[in-house]
């Protein structure tokens, strides 16, 4: 019998492969797409930092657009237009932990997929202009004539051939770490990444009255940072697809504890109070920057 956690978990699947792309470990990790995954897949992907504003933005200004006739600011002033915010296309994403005193090493592994030009007799790649309208005009074929009547004429089958496309590369590369006491910033260019860069920043964290956490408490933040060059245009193959960052240690990470009420002068209400009870074994592990996070124990996947 199905189960609800399985059809949630097929529903997830789903989307991801729809929105993001595979994972590198799942069936369609080496798939081969017709168009290119700056057209194919929505979200998921990193462009890069250095690429000009008009590559980076996300093209959803008319979506953040204020209503006609909303106050921005306080009254509105006689022939002023409502402020537009650019909305940028991310080009890092990252994720900040808790590490315990008798934490010394950390073990950060980075996944992703790189996409290049695949077809026999070593065809020349076509811009992605000409793909993409190729690909319209091969859809459009298949539709039914709009003055016909009764069931549409389906196109003839196209001969068997070897296909072209964009293959993806799985990509991983890991990093072991040492994570010191005092405040640490580094960079580590991944290897054969073409620019793709692990931003590592270690804090101290200061104890206060109330604290449950122990002295020697760091706090972890790790990004995954795309700086590939670009050459003032940007391609598909600049862009970083199906990101993901994965932190493991040998001790183990430190939960985040609810530090509302802790300071003076903050008192909880009675609702929060309940909560607080309710909750007080749930802890929050990771803190994900532009990225959902997810935690796991030792041998519970």
């Amino acid at each position: 019998m199905t189960t609800s956690s399985q059809v949630r978990a097929k529903i997830i699947e789903t989307l991801q492969l729809d929105l993001v792309g595979p994972r590198n470990d799942h069936a369609f990790a080496h798939e081969l797409l017709s168009l290119s995954p700056r057209r194919w897949y929505l979200t998921g992907h990193l462009v890069p930092a250095s690429a000009p504003v008009t590559e980076r933005t996300s093209g959803d200004e008319e979506l953040d657009a204020p209503e006609p006739g909303a106050r921005n600011g306080g009254e509105d002033e006689e022939g002023s237009e409502p402020a537009v915010q650019t909305s940028f296309l991310p080009a890092s994403i990252g994720i900040t932990t808790l590490v315990g005193p008798e934490t010394t090493r950390i073990e950060i592994c980075a996944r992703w997929g790189d996409y290049h030009w695949e077809a026999p007799d070593k065809v020349e790649e076509p811009s992605e202009e000409a793909v993409i309208e190729a690909y319209g005009k091969e859809l459009t074929s298949a539709l039914p004539d709009p003055g016909s009547e009764g069931d549409p004429v389906q196109p003839p089958l196209p001969q068997k051939r070897a296909r072209s496309g964009y293959r993806r590369e799985c990509r991983e590369e890991t990093l072991s770490l040492e994570v010191p006491l005092h405040e640490h910033r580094s960079e580590h260019l991944l290897s054969n990444s073409r620019g793709v860069f692990l931003s590592v920043v270690i804090n101290p964290v200061k104890g206060f009255s109330g604290s449950t956490l122990a002295e020697g408490t760091r706090t972890v933040s790790v990004f995954l940072v795309n700086r590939r060059e670009t050459d003032g245009r940007q391609t598909y193959q600049s862009v970083v697809y199906q990101t993901e960052i994965e932190l493991s240690t040998e001790t183990s990470f430190v939960g985040r504890p609810d530090l509302r009420g802790l300071s003076s002068g903050v008192d909880l209400d009675g609702d929060e109070s309940i909560a607080a009870l309710h909750y007080r074994d749930v802890l929050e592990y990771a803190v994900g920057h532009g990225v959902a996070t997810e935690a796991f124990c030792e041998g519970s996947r």
